[in-house]
């Protein structure tokens, strides 16, 4: 699996510090990181952060519950749920959490998953709504969300691109293909 990146602010949090002094940082060397191609954003790998704060002598307890991936279900099939999870049973450093309505996704603010497996028929709400409001919440920007649905042939890409969503996967799907997509779209996570 691919190493997790943070982006300055999330360290700056991690660590109590000023985005500003996480940046002075890396750019003096103290801490490993480096800058995104064509920008002035950076990047902090996992264990470059681990190494540095335990130099320093900070808690790492805040980076360690950091470092777990977290996966949130969003659908009505419990059997979905219950599936991703199995996925990543003997997986210490993934933690998955399933949800039956669209309105229980309200949820992302206080889990902050780095993904969301959202149905986009949902009996109470429906899904491109739900990917709406998580793009418009503190973080919603940051956390990938992958459209399913058993209705493959009645979705419309195009309108689940616009409504915010990053991938779309027809159900069912199996273990490799959810494990491909965690690989994919987990590798900077908040």
């Amino acid at each position: 699996m691919a190493r997790m990146k943070f982006t300055t602010s999330q360290v700056g949090g991690i660590c109590g510090v000023s985005q500003q002094t996480v940046i002075k940082w890396v750019d003096s060397g103290e801490l490993e990181g480096y800058r995104l191609p064509n920008s002035r954003d950076r990047r902090i790998t996992d264990t470059g952060l681990l190494r540095f704060m335990k130099k320093h002598g900070m808690p790492t307890d805040a980076l360690e519950e950091k470092g777990k991936t977290r996966i949130l279900v969003v659908d009505d099939e419990v059997t979905i749920g219950l599936f991703i999870k199995e996925v990543f049973r003997d997986h210490q450093e993934i933690e998955v959490r399933a949800v039956e309505r669209g309105f229980d996704a309200g949820i992302v603010n206080n889990y902050r998953p780095h993904l969301i497996f959202l149905d986009i028929m949902l009996p109470d709400i429906d899904g491109r709504r739900v990917c709406e409001l998580i793009r418009k919440g503190s973080g919603g920007r940051e956390v990938k969300i992958i459209g399913i649905s058993g209705y493959a042939s009645s979705i419309d890409r195009n309108e689940l691109e616009k409504a915010g969503f990053d991938d779309f996967l027809p159900k069912p799907f199996d273990a490799d293909t959810i494990r491909n997509v965690l690989e994919k779209n987990a590798g900077e996570k908040s």
